[in-house]
């Protein structure tokens, strides 16, 4: 079972659990995306914690009696050789993402970092500010994100005047706002005139055009479609 590589200590163990088990899952995966390798690939409840325990340690006293509890009489064959995270990824984290990291891999979950705090670490803040460079600078149409940021007046000022991180998921943000607003006006303004419009005559060629003139009134700068009528 697949899934099984990414639960937390106290997900295998059978304790109590919360929103700490996300953020360990984040962990696994963000080691798996530096080497493409699974951190944790147990073949089971028992050796997954085996393996855990030799990379970030002992399971704090709460789990272990949790694992006799609901696994009574396993026992653990000893640790001869340890691979700390430290090890595991020398030469490919660098300091913030490594802290960040071992943060995520806190086998008490007490003490494992939060989403919130998450945000705040040296590395995804490195990563957000980047980010909120690069998308500012193409808004306000910059030559580069290093002459942006020599402009700290003018980049206060934006961002006093828009939110942060916006994801914009329609297509009309690159229009203006009058030009969305003259937009959404013309589109009620059509759907009000199909709603009441009715044809005078019912014969298949006035059908026809009046399908054509809809079609004009409505999308005038499109070409004008076949319309077959039976």
């Amino acid at each position: 079972m697949a899934t099984r590589w990414y639960r937390s200590p106290e997900l295998l163990v059978r304790d109590r659990y919360g929103l700490a088990v996300d953020m360990w899952a984040v962990g696994c995966i963000m080691g798996e995306l530096v080497d493409g390798e699974p951190m944790f690939p147990g073949e089971n409840e028992i050796d997954q914690l085996f393996l855990i325990m030799k990379t970030v340690g002992p399971l704090t006293t709460g789990q272990e009696q949790c694992l006799q509890k609901n696994f009574k009489g396993v026992k653990f064959p000893p640790i001869r050789v340890r691979q700390p995270l430290d090890l595991r990824y020398v030469g490919k984290l660098g300091k913030n993402e490594l802290s960040f990291l071992k943060e995520c891999l806190k086998i008490d979950p007490d003490e494992r970092i939060t989403a919130e705090k998450a945000l705040q670490h040296p590395y995804l803040a490195s990563l957000t500010t980047q980010l909120e460079l690069s998308l500012e600078s193409t808004l306000m149409g910059e030559a580069s994100v290093d002459e942006y940021q020599s402009r700290p007046t003018q980049r206060a000022e934006y961002l006093r005047a828009t939110p942060r991180m916006t994801i914009y998921q329609d297509s009309r943000v690159h229009q203006s706002r009058e030009e969305q607003s003259y937009m959404m006006s013309r589109e009620s303004k059509n759907q009000k005139s199909l709603a009441t419009f009715k044809p005078s005559e019912e014969s298949r060629y006035d059908r026809k055009d009046i399908c054509q003139k809809v079609q004009l009134q409505l999308f005038p700068s499109y070409p004008l479609l076949k319309v077959s009528v039976l």
